[in-house]
């Protein structure tokens, strides 16, 4: 196994031997990915935390490189693997095998161990944290983000030291701990509470003026920084000025210590954690002349109490005057929420203030708690918060203090509050939190079902414990079962559910507490077929303008009832999809067999469920947009009636070809969900009509099985319209979608069915197109004279057509057939006239497929300069094109252009591209080959073709 060394400079250790890891920046990736262990990174993420700013434009090239290397590097020893995740990379390595990891575990056990009052293994596990320590972290990689992850893990650093010497302290071991603090003191001689610790022990010592000048030292570090001393070191530095005996105890007040027990399962959230816990020591250490506020917010099941609870325990000591926990009842079933003037009462009550003290204005019984906590340090939890008019009257002045909030909603009038929003777990602390409410042995770690369980859970804590205390009480229950309960999207969250627990119940408090317009777009919303969707989307749904339903959109997202991952594009989490879902009526079944008999030709019908006449406006946004932009992808498309929109039909602004593929990006899983809505609904000319809108899309991206299953389903919709003129085009594009995944005998039944129709039905057009489809199936399975065959047909009817556009397409056809028979004359003279016609017509695809052609003539003929200079061309009008599958097997033989020639490092680059470009679309054998030949030219084996 292969042991990660972050604690100093970046080291990879296997069978005592060091591994060579490749340069600086190949370094920084792999570093990037162990600080992420079993998370998903996306590529644009590990360029952004890897390099400088102003990273350079290869840079996402660059990392799929690096990480081919270290594969080779590392996967051998064994422990790690690295695997591409679109749209990242993920390190499947257990973090018990990167030291930053167990040091951060170790450090958590011993507060956990220092809350048992067992100092004896809280300072074993702190020693054994320490020890791991060879240096600055990270000291050898220089990224912004890394140098902040090595300064925050030095941070955790000198806090475990000062625990460890508060340990020491306890137990009289003053000597150790002066030897212990004298470094680190030098080397931060600014940190209040190390200095202060250094003060006592120097004092403890008998050095009553070494500790009384170290402290004068300290303090004047820290005002040299523009700040006051805190408590702590001004304490400790009177002590030994006075020779009293040094430390001080907490001041204990009579119900003044709330904290309810945090649970004994909590797990991960570490990064939230550190940051509550650097903000407590800049409270407590004086450094922040403000009252602080941190907000947790985050959906229903989240963990922000759990979290804000663990928090509290690990910084009590920080806040010895005293800890405050409200519960205000923001959501909570059955209760009213609890107004600031009860909150009030309630907890001065419980500082043993007589009811009769409590002044009966609410201006002045805020004053008198503001009064009651000034000058001390105290740490305050407003637990369940519904607003920012709830919480304001119970924030404290005093500087020492500091509150914590935890609510549903963003306290977004909270103008000095930090945030921190909660999302959901990752796999890593999932499946730990699992482990740990299903109990010791009760399944195996490395369970097969276990992952597929969090997923359905949506990594919500909340429904991950459920279901874990299920597994943990009845013996019986195997993770396969919960699987086969968990598929089922309309029980979902019945199974989510226990005696105490409910998510549903938990998800309908946050519905509950919206506003009557919120609500109702909230139900609407709940018909969205895809996982995601626009604001155009939301407001076609509801039927109102776009400033109205982006009002109502931000009032869902500060109530974390919707997601947003990029400006303008808002999707649920999974299981508040299934509850918004669970207010709409639905189909019963939702598969293509609930296909209704005898469809109308118009896009929706006559309706029952008063909620469908909202999807039928969706479905006429995403049909309508589609239209508008395929125009664009395709100009050369065949025209089809969609009849017009509804009134109030709103669309984004007209598109140019970047924007046009943009929205297809963005839409392009809504669209598929949407075509299987319409078929579960009967919607015929839906389904056929948004396969036809994406069918262009899809083959420039490379999504070939998706083109597959869009064109079955849009068969069995066009064979239910019974409309004769779209079964030749629906059977000829769904056989040249089974030909682009390799089903050649599929490919060949449904264009023989094509070829058919349209010459029962005299459809010349079609005739040809089917021909033209014929040829490409036949030259794919090695029949190149059958191929031809076929393309002089078509060519024979499109000149009897006198479409010269489609002419041309045939004699590409016809030179791509000559060019796999070896006739390279006949064949460049067809492309040649082709391009010429293409160049007149001002088709650039056309002009694209031509010289991709004249390409291969010239690399046929050795002329490989002609060849690569047909290529480079076609690759330039690709890429402009926008032409994603087209390009990849442009740059492929580009590069083989570049070999032929000697030019290596050019080769290498455009085969790269290609690769990027294969994967993406998911040409396995395509992107094996090319990985092939990459290796080759690294071994310097590539050959030249003859």
């Amino acid at each position: 196994m292969t042991e990660f060394r972050l604690l100093g400079d970046m080291q990879a250790w296997h069978a005592d031997q060091q591994l060579e890891l490749g340069g600086h920046q190949q370094k920084c990736v792999l570093a990037v990915l162990l600080l992420h262990p079993r998370q998903a990174v996306p590529t644009k993420r590990i360029v952004a935390y890897a390099w400088p700013p102003d990273p350079p434009s290869t840079a996402e090239k660059l990392v799929a490189g690096y990480i081919a290397r270290l594969r080779k590097i590392l996967e051998p020893a064994g422990g790690i693997s690295l695997r591409s995740r679109p749209p990242g990379y993920v390190a499947e390595v257990d973090p018990e095998l990167v030291d930053a990891h167990r040091f951060t575990a170790l450090i958590r056990q011993a507060r956990a161990d220092h809350e048992a009052a067992d100092d004896e293994q809280a300072e074993a596990h702190l020693r054994r944290a320490l020890g791991m320590w060879r240096g600055i972290p990270l000291a050898d990689l220089d990224s912004p983000w890394l140098r902040d992850r090595g300064l925050a893990l030095e941070q955790s650093r000198l806090d475990a030291l000062e625990e460890l010497a508060e340990i020491d302290l306890r137990a009289d071991r003053v000597r150790e701990t002066i030897a212990m603090l004298r470094g680190p003191h030098a080397d931060h001689p600014e940190r209040e509470r190390l200095a202060a610790l250094l003060v006592r022990a120097l004092h403890a010592a008998g050095e009553p003026a070494q500790a009384a000048q170290t402290a004068a030292a300290a303090v004047r570090s820290v005002r040299a920084l523009g700040l006051e001393p805190g408590r702590v070191l001004r304490q400790a530095q009177q002590d030994a000025l006075t020779n009293q005996a040094p430390g001080r105890q907490a001041r204990s007040v009579q119900g003044r210590h709330q904290l309810p027990t945090p649970t004994r399962a909590f797990t991960g959230r570490a990064e939230e954690l550190q940051r509550l816990t650097d903000t407590a020591r800049a409270v407590s250490e004086g450094s922040v002349g403000t009252v602080v506020i941190t907000a947790i917010d985050g959906m229903g099941g989240i963990g922000k109490t759990s979290l804000a609870l663990r928090a509290a325990h690990d910084i009590v000591d920080r806040f010895p005057d005293g800890q405050l926990f409200i519960d205000l009842r923001g959501y909570t079933d059955g209760l009213a929420p609890l107004t600031a003037d009860q909150a009030l009462h309630s907890v001065l009550s419980s500082l043993g203030v007589p009811p009769q003290r409590i002044p009966a204005d609410p201006q002045a019984r805020a004053a008198f708690y503001r009064d009651r906590l000034a000058g001390t340090r105290t740490l305050i939890i407003l637990d369940n918060a519904l607003n920012t008019a709830q919480v304001k009257p119970l924030l404290p002045s005093s500087a020492g203090c500091l509150v914590v909030i935890t609510s549903r909603g963003r306290l977004t009038g909270l103008d000095d509050a930090e945030n921190l929003p909660l999302d959901v777990l990752t796999e890593a602390d999932a499946t730990a939190l699992f482990h740990k409410i299903a109990g010791p042995g009760r399944l195996p770690a490395d369970d097969p079902m276990l992952p597929e369980v969090l997923a359905l859970c949506g990594f919500l804590p909340l429904a991950i414990r459920i279901i874990a205390a299920r597994l943990r009480h009845r013996r019986a229950l195997r993770t396969d079962h919960l699987v086969r309960q968990l598929r089922d999207e309309h029980g979902r969250l019945g199974h989510l559910q226990d005696d105490d627990r409910s998510l549903a119940a938990a998800f309908e408090l946050s519905f509950r507490h919206l506003p009557a317009a919120e609500q109702n777009l909230f139900r609407h919303l709940g018909l969205v077929p895809g996982p995601d969707f626009d604001t155009y989307a939301a407001a076609n749904l509801a039927d109102t303008d776009l400033d109205s339903v982006e009002r109502l959109l931000d009032s869902l997202l500060d109530q974390n009832l919707l997601v947003q991952r990029a400006p303008g594009r808002y999707r649920f989490h999974d299981l508040v999809r299934l509850y918004a879902r669970s207010l709409v009526p639905v189909p019963a079944d939702d598969t293509l067999a609930a296909l209704p008999e005898g469809g109308s030709n118009a896009t929706t019908g006559s309706l029952e469920r008063p909620l469908e006449r909202p999807l039928e406006r969706l479905l006429g946004y995403y049909v309508h947009t589609a239209h508008a932009a395929d125009e664009l992808v395709n100009p050369r498309r065949v025209a089809v009636d969609i009849g017009v929109p509804e009134a109030g039909y709103l669309a984004p602004s007209p598109f140019d070809l970047t924007a046009a593929l943009a929205w297809f990006d963005a839409e392009y899983a809504g669209l598929l969900a949407a075509q299987q809505a319409a078929a579960v609904r009967g919607w015929h000319s839906a389904v056929w009509r948004l396969a036809w809108m994406m069918n262009n899309f899809q083959l420039r991206r490379g999504y070939l099985r998706d083109q597959v299953t869009c064109w079955q389903v849009a068969v069995a919709a066009v064979e239910r319209l019974g409309d004769p003129s779209l079964l030749s085009p629906s059977h000829r594009l769904l056989g040249m979608a089974h030909a682009r995944v390799g089903a050649h005998t599929e490919a060949l039944g449904h264009l023989e069915q094509a070829l058919d129709s349209a010459g029962r039905h005299g459809d010349v057009d079609h005739e040809a197109r089917a021909h033209n489809a014929l040829v490409v199936v036949w030259s794919e399975k090695g029949d190149d004279e059958r191929a031809l065959a076929h393309a002089t047909q078509a060519l024979r009817l499109y000149q009897a057509l006198g479409e010269s556009r489609l002419v041309a397409t045939a004699l590409n056809a016809v030179g791509w057939c000559a060019l796999r028979l070896g006739r390279y004359d006949e064949a460049r003279a067809a492309s040649e006239q082709a391009l010429v016609m293409c160049g007149e017509s001002g088709d650039r695809h056309g002009e694209s497929a031509n010289l991709d052609t004249l390409g291969s003539v010239a690399q046929g003929l050795g002329e490989h300069r002609r060849a690569l200079d047909y290529f480079s061309r076609a690759q330039v009008l690709t890429h402009e094109l926008g032409n994603t599958y087209q390009e990849a097997g442009v740059l492929d033989r580009l590069a083989q252009a570049h070999a032929a020639l000697g030019r290596s490092s050019e080769a290498r680059s455009a085969w790269r591209q290609a690769l990027s470009l294969y994967q993406s679309q998911h040409r396995r054998a395509d992107a094996d080959r090319v990985e092939s030949r990459l290796a080759a030219l690294d071994d310097g084996v590539e050959e030249r073709p003859t």
